[in-house]
C-alpha cells in the first residue's frame, strides 16, 4: 500500500513540475486522499517525510475528481499545492513555523539545541 501511495504522489508532483508549479518535492504541500479502509496502513508514519515533500496531509475519504490518480492504484488520489512559508536552513522544507530570525523549523532547532556543545 505504502509503495503504491508514493507512486500516486510522485506522479502528482512530477505533473506540477512539469507545469512549472513547482521545482522540487521540498516545495510541495500534498493532500493525500486514501480510502478510509486503508487508514491502518499509515499508523507512526510521518507522511511528509517518506513522500519527500514540506508538508503532506492523509485525508481518509475517496479522491476528489481533481486528485490526481493511477488506474491501477484504487481509492488513492493526491493534490498539489505549493508549499507555503520559509525555507528552513536545515531540512529544506518550506514550513510556516520558519522565521526570518531563526531560519529553522522547530524540529530542526531542537536537534541542534540537543547536539550543541
Amino acid at each position: 500500500m505504502l509503495r503504491n501511495l508514493r507512486r500516486v504522489v510522485t506522479g502528482a508532483l512530477e505533473e506540477k513540475r512539469t507545469e512549472g508549479m513547482i521545482r522540487s518535492s521540498l516545495e510541495a504541500r500534498v493532500d493525500i486522499y486514501v480510502g478510509s479502509k486503508d487508514a491502518h496502513f499509515f499508523e507512526n508514519i510521518h507522511i511528509a517525510d517518506f513522500i519527500i515533500t514540506s508538508e503532506a496531509r492523509l485525508v481518509f475519504e475517496e479522491p476528489t475528481k481533481d486528485a490526481y490518480q493511477l488506474e491501477d492504484v484504487p481509492h488513492v488520489g493526491a493534490i498539489v499545492h505549493h508549499a507555503t512559508g520559509q525555507k528552513c536552513s536545515r531540512c529544506w522544507k518550506i514550513l510556516e513555523e520558519v522565521s526570518t530570525e531563526s531560519e529553522l523549523c522547530g524540529r530542526c532547532a531542537k536537534v541542534v539545541e540537543d547536539h550543541e556543545i
